[in-house]
């Protein structure tokens, strides 16, 4: 019916324009033979008539309408077309007689032809086109049958026969027209149906199927959205990633079905913390992206993030236990933190990584300083790729004492470099762009030897302790290569300690599990160091061979002025005492710690109160000069 309408308004007018032509010509030659009121008042009745549905049709012309607005239209113009029908034919016939045979014929004709017109001009409202015929037809042939004139009665019959054709071919017509019109819908239904799908498609390809939120893809296409509305706007827009901490030890503990609940209660509390200004999508496996428009200034977004990650840390109720699993964040701000998408997004994820190194739970911001930071990064790990390992990494040596035996009972072998390029570089800094690219399995080989040459001059009772990292651990290659370097050295496994993050074993647990026994068959000691500020359970813990724990020094810093952290170095010596281990305590730089700590029943320390770290020659000098050094010390080990 709307398609009817459509096509029926744009006709329309035409059909008064024929009407008001005819009936003007039938009027002009009857004026004289007719009285006044029929040849002229009449048709300026119709005139007016017409004029006021032609005005009425040409506003209607890009009017969208509704169905029933269409149906209620046709019906309207169907009851007008039989009115109008009667009408004008009406007025037609009453002219009959007022002239000669010539006046008359003109009656015949203006009828005939009129009727011909207005029913072609209706062919897509065919019911009204039939109904018009009807009405105009059947008075009409009755009238000239009726007359006795043969040429009158001629011409009725020979319309009848031509409306009958028109009928025929307009109800052909309209039925084509129908046609076309259910094939166009059927089109339209099929485009509709496509782009449903095609929307449907889009949702999943931008939506995490587990969480609901956004994907990576999502985020990036809105990231360049957002971004070029900033640039237009001269707004602030921010750009961040969450990556929780201790994610994987409660998958590996719990199993997947629990590590997938937690992302879902994860994005769950984004969603619900952060407000329609912030978008936030899943990135990848425990890693959530933000964009915030219309960002606040740097250190209320700090706050903002801090009060996401508090969010984030509080505990995770799963059947039959509670889950704890903590956030660190890095962003960038648009325009001080970058100009492009790909930028800011990479500068987010370089703060992330700082907020991981400077410790778990933290957000870090995107700086000045942090980018001089990545472009002596970038320069470190291009220098480390090209260096000649064995000629510029030296190591040092930092004593480990013994309280009981008043003395030396071993040394921490610690890594140094100095490069022709960049002169001395800072552990932390080459260690970390080492474990990155992926270089730290031949930086450990090569320290490894170095120390065990060294330690291999010293007396038969002092131990070594090494370090590894997560990526030595983790991977049995490397292991493989390092156990075969102390077998060539001859260096006794007894005298050999291996210290281990709780982060390096926890990033894979099984991997670390199986090679930490490998070790320990060996007879080499385990130290678990940094002990109490990592993410490690205790009901992981005990699973590990470790032989010692190294308690971090952030818990001796203040031990002469705070009880808790005496508490707390009391609470893990105990449970070092129930695991079987030995407690190493590192960081002691002062007489008062040392005599605090001695006190607790600490026996092994570590730091600079007993010595900084020593050239190899310094350090064997030190043990041949101290007469503390004592064969009884062997059972330290």
């Amino acid at each position: 019916m709307v398609a009817q309408y459509s096509a029926f308004r744009k006709q329309v007018p035409l059909l008064y324009v024929m009407l008001v032509a005819n009936t003007l010509a039938l009027s002009l030659t009857h004026i004289v033979a007719a009285p006044l009121w029929l040849a002229v008042g009449v048709p300026m009745a119709f005139y007016v008539i017409c004029f006021v549905r032609v005005v009425h049709w040409l506003r209607q012309r890009n009017v969208v309408i509704s169905p029933e607005e269409a149906a209620a239209g046709l019906r309207s113009t169907t009851l007008l077309s039989i009115a109008l029908g009667f009408a004008f034919c009406g007025w037609a016939l009453s002219l009959y007689g007022y002239g000669d045979q010539l006046h008359d014929s003109h009656i015949a004709f203006y009828i005939g032809v009129t009727i011909i017109g207005c029913m072609f001009c209706l062919m897509h409202l065919r019911a009204a086109a039939f109904i018009l015929g009807i009405v105009v037809l059947t008075p009409f042939a009755l009238f000239f049958l009726m007359t006795g004139v043969v040429v009158f009665q001629a011409i009725a019959i020979n319309l009848l026969l031509v409306i009958a054709t028109v009928i025929y071919v307009l109800n052909a017509n309209f039925r084509d027209f129908s046609q076309l019109i259910d094939s166009r819908r059927k089109v339209l239904q099929k485009q509709q149906d496509m782009q449903r799908l095609l929307a449907e498609n889009q949702k999943l390809a931008n939506s995490d199927s587990l969480t609901g939120l956004a994907n990576r893809r999502w985020f990036l296409a809105q990231l360049d959205i957002e971004l070029e509305k900033a640039q237009t706007s001269g707004g602030r827009l921010a750009v961040g990633i969450f990556d929780l901490d201790g994610f994987k030890p409660v998958n590996d503990a719990y199993g997947h079905a629990a590590g997938d609940k937690v992302l879902i209660e994860v994005a769950r509390r984004l969603e619900n913390h952060c407000g329609n200004a912030v978008h936030i999508a899943r990135l990848g496996g425990d890693e959530f992206g933000f964009i915030v428009t219309n960002a606040p200034a740097d250190a209320t977004l700090q706050e903002n993030v801090a009060e996401v990650i508090q969010q984030l840390s509080q505990p995770i109720h799963l059947p039959g236990v509670a889950a704890r699993v903590g956030a660190s964040a890095g962003f960038a701000v648009f325009p001080d933190g970058g100009q492009a998408a790909q930028e800011l997004f990479e500068r987010a994820a370089h703060a992330l990584y700082h907020a991981k190194q400077a410790g778990r739970g933290t957000c870090v911001l995107f700086t000045r300083a942090l980018a001089t930071e990545i472009a002596y990064r970038s320069l470190v790990e291009q220098e480390l790729r090209a260096a000649d390992l064995d000629k510029e990494m030296s190591v040092v040596f930092q004593p480990l004492w013994s309280v009981r035996a008043n003395g030396i009972y071993g040394f921490e072998a610690l890594a140094r470099w100095t490069t022709p390029a960049l002169g001395s570089v800072r552990p932390d800094i080459f260690i970390a762009v080492a474990e990155r690219c992926g270089l730290m399995g031949g930086l450990s080989e090569v320290m490894f030897r170095k120390a065990l040459v060294e330690a291999e001059r010293w007396p038969s009772h002092l131990l070594l302790s090494f370090n590894l990292s997560a990526k030595d651990i983790s991977s049995t290659q490397t292991l493989t290569r390092l156990l075969t370097i102390l077998e060539e050295s001859r260096f006794d496994p007894h005298r050999l300690i291996l210290e281990l993050t709780e982060t390096a074993m926890l990033e894979n647990l099984n991997e670390a599990f199986r090679n930490l026994e490998r070790i320990r068959e060996l007879g080499i000691g385990i130290a678990l160091d940094d002990f109490g500020v990592g993410q490690s359970s205790l009901g992981q813990v005990h699973r590990l061979p470790i032989s010692k724990i190294k308690i971090d020094q952030s818990f001796v810093r203040e031990i002469d002025s705070n009880g808790v952290a005496r508490n707390i170095v009391r609470t893990i010596m105990d449970l070092a005492r129930n695991l079987d281990c030995t407690c190493i305590v590192e960081g002691i730089e002062t007489a008062e710690q040392a005599n605090i700590l001695s006190s607790l029943g600490c026996e092994l320390m570590q730091g600079y109160y007993f010595g900084r770290p020593l050239e190899p020659t310094a350090a064997l000098e030190r043990v041949q000069s101290s007469e503390q050094a004592k064969p009884a010390l062997k059972a330290i080990g």
